[in-house]
Order: C-alpha cells, then structure tokens, then sequence
C-alpha cells in the first residue's frame, strides 16, 4: 500500500515539471537563438590550422665529364731523352786538356819562401810518422830533417809554420797541411794530401832548378812532384809502388816532374798510413779523416778516370 503511494507521487512530479518546461519554451521563442555566454566571458582562440612543411627537393650534384686519355703512339724508335743524368761521373774541363797540360796544373812558380825565425820552440809543433827503415831526425819542434825512407808530416793549428829539410831543398808548410815525403836511390817523392792554396811550398837546390838557380814551387792537393839528382827516367817518374797516377810532365831540365795521385790509393797502400789506422792517439786519427776526407773530395771534383797503377814487370821493359 505504501509503495503504490510513493509510485503515484513520483508520476504527480514529473508531469508538473514536464507541463512547466513546455511554458517556458512557448513563451520564450528565442531562447536557444541568444549566445550561451555573457560579455564579462572570454571569448574562445581562434582556430589557427597547423604549419605545413615542405619537404625541399635534393639539387642534383652535376656529373664532371671524363674525358679517356688516347695513347699516343711514337712514330720513332729513339730512346727518350733525360735533362739530366745524375748517374753518370761528373767530368771537369781539366779532363778534357792534355796530360803535360793537366799535371802544370798541380804547380806554380812562387817568390818567396817563408824564414824559420817566425816559428817558435814549442809553440809550432810538427806531427811526423815513419817505417821502421826511415831515416830522419827532429832538430826542433817544428823542423825535420829527412835522409831516406818514407815519412808523413803534419802540421794542425794552433801551429802555424813547419820545416822538412832534405837533401835536394826544403819543404815549408803552413797550418792545416798533410805531406808525405818518399826516398829511393837519389830520387825523392813529394805528395801534398790537403794542404790547399799555397800551404805547401817547396824551396828546391841550386843545383836542381834550372840554369843552377833556386825555385820555389806551391804543390797543389792531390799532386806529387818528383826531384832527383838526375836526369830522371821513366822508371823514376812511374813507380811501382801500388799508388795510381795519371797526366804526368817533365820539366825544364830533367830533373823535375810533377803528375796528379790518387791519394785515395796512397792512403791504401802506404806502410806509414797503415800505421796511422791502428794507432790509439786521436790527434793522428784526426789527420787520417782529414786526409780520407780530402782524397774524396778530389776523386768528385776531379774524376777517377785516367789513373793507372804500374806493375814492376811492365817498367822493367822500359
């Protein structure tokens, strides 16, 4: 009974409410047609539609055209030619002059000739190395005086002059200068290793130089001068000693000669530079670099060529 009371109140309210909804929208005709907000209210954004991006198109990479090598054929059958041909010896204009020509080269006449007064005991010292069989002696510090055999004088800085003293003249040398000095039967043998410009000068006898009067001659590197007591044969001038010589002159009155040596082969098959390479002094091991370095430098300026070494059976047949 209760609950079919409370079923007809509900239906009673809903149809009141139902009766006053359809009032208001007759007599309001314009109610859905006003805007739903009031003008104190903020308006809502704008659509704004999104970005549109564009995707660039690649710039295409232009294409550098090859253009084919042809080969070209040569017509000829001649070899190229080389600008330069770094392998073959450097040839020097002395080569190129006759021998006598070639050996005058290695001397010149000079005036005058240095004085032992300017050398000083102690201060001047001159380095000399022997064989066994040679025969010489030490009269001061700076001065020789050679008899026979073969030896090697030195002379290196802070010394400034030096003397070998033998029996046809007498050799003066200056700082920085190498010499070897050879005897055999009244012939001697002179070879200047480096000693440059003029540091190697030779006072020859009276009875040597020409119309029985003194000369006085600069022996270059690389050159060796040959003085006897007499006239001088071909054997006295091309030795079998084992050393190389080439362009050789006989001077004036017989009795002097001058040609160019391999001092390369000098240091080879000398006894007194064998020593020299086993000795333990670096003061004499400094003079065999000097020398070695000196021999090179020659053999590259002036060439090897043309050097030639006598055997003792074909100087017997001359």
């Amino acid at each position: 009974m209760v609950g079919l009371f409370l079923c007809v109140a509900l239906l009673t309210s809903v149809t009141s409410v139902g009766a006053q909804n359809k009032f208001s929208l007759s007599s309001t005709n314009d109610q859905f047609l006003k805007p739903i907000f009031t003008p104190h209210d903020t308006p809502p954004p704008a659509f704004i539609p999104p970005p549109v991006t564009t995707i660039p198109t690649p710039t295409p990479i232009p294409r550098i055209p090859i253009v084919p090598i042809v080969p070209q054929l040569h017509t000829n059958n001649l070899p190229p030619v080389n600008p330069m041909d770094l392998t073959r010896q450097l040839i020097v204009e002395g080569e190129h002059t006759p021998g006598p020509v070639s050996a005058l080269q290695g001397i010149k006449e000079v005036s005058d000739f240095p004085q032992a007064d300017r050398c000083k005991e102690g201060t001047d010292m001159l380095l000399v190395r022997s064989t066994n069989e040679s025969s010489f002696s030490k009269t001061t510090s700076y001065s020789v005086d050679f008899k026979s055999g073969e030896i090697v004088a030195s002379l290196r800085r802070p010394s400034r002059l030096g003397f070998v003293t033998f029996a046809l003249g007498k050799i003066a040398l200056s700082a920085d200068s190498d010499v070897m000095i050879k005897e055999s039967a009244g012939v001697f043998r002179i070879v200047n290793f480096d000693g440059r410009g003029e540091k190697v000068k030779i006072k020859l006898a009276d009875s040597v130089g020409p119309d029985q009067d003194a000369k006085v001659i600069a022996l270059a590197p690389g050159y060796e001068l040959v003085v006897g007591d007499h006239v001088l044969k071909r054997s006295d001038i091309r030795v079998a000693d084992g050393c190389a010589r080439r362009h050789f002159k006989l001077l004036e009155n017989g009795k002097i000669a001058v040609c160019e040596i391999s001092t390369q082969s000098v240091l080879t098959s000398s006894a007194v530079i064998y020593g020299l390479k086993h000795t333990e002094v670096d003061k004499e091991r400094r003079i065999l670099g000097d020398m070695s370095k000196m021999a090179a430098v020659l053999n590259y300026v002036n060439g090897a060529d043309g050097f030639a070494i006598e055997s003792p059976g074909h100087l017997a047949t001359k």
